[in-house]
């Protein structure tokens, strides 16, 4: 019985140091801080650095819950909501428009490749486009945020990746 016993503990503390290890593992990095757009390291693809104006920083902030990721100005902004429990992420354009407020909102697909790397998915509504994918990779020191995109405009693609550097003191 002793042996039988002791076995069982030594069991249970092995499958709870799994478990413990693939949820340490799962939960992602912080992400949050302050993300300038580096050009020179950038591949914009088709498109020039003047044509990513609205990107050239990014604000991330992060929670237990929810990684937003927020680019723009007063004029178009978008968020993208990453959300990690279990509830369904979204991506919200803001746009002025004729001196005329918009607001969009998508749902975004979120598959985690790691603790420092996600792939989002938009799929827009009713099929009118093929989805665009982003990956958002930050590194293993947290200095460089990366963004990897793949859009799809009928027979064309575009495809390029946004390098970004943190801001001292973020």
């Amino acid at each position: 019985m002793k042996y039988i016993s002791s076995t069982v503990i030594i069991m249970a503390a092995f499958v709870f140091f799994i478990n413990y290890n693939l949820y340490a593992q799962s939960k992602p990095v912080n992400f949050s801080g302050q993300w300038h757009l580096n050009e020179s390291k950038s591949d914009f693809g088709r498109l020039t650095a003047a044509s990513a104006k609205n990107v050239q920083i990014l604000t991330i902030s992060q929670t237990a819950d929810e990684i937003d990721i927020k680019s723009g100005d007063s004029t178009a902004a978008t968020i993208a909501m990453l959300r990690l429990n279990g509830k369904s992420s979204q991506l919200v354009s803001h746009a002025v428009v004729n001196e005329i407020a918009t607001v969009s909102k998508s749902e975004l697909t979120t598959q985690w490749i790691n603790d420092h790397a996600v792939i989002v998915t938009l799929d827009h509504p009713k099929g009118t486009m093929p989805p665009a994918i982003k990956t958002y990779t930050i590194s293993q020191d947290l200095q460089t945020f990366i963004i990897d995109y793949k859009l799809k405009y009928g027979e064309s693609e575009l495809t390029g990746k946004l390098i970004y550097d943190k801001q001292p003191g973020n």
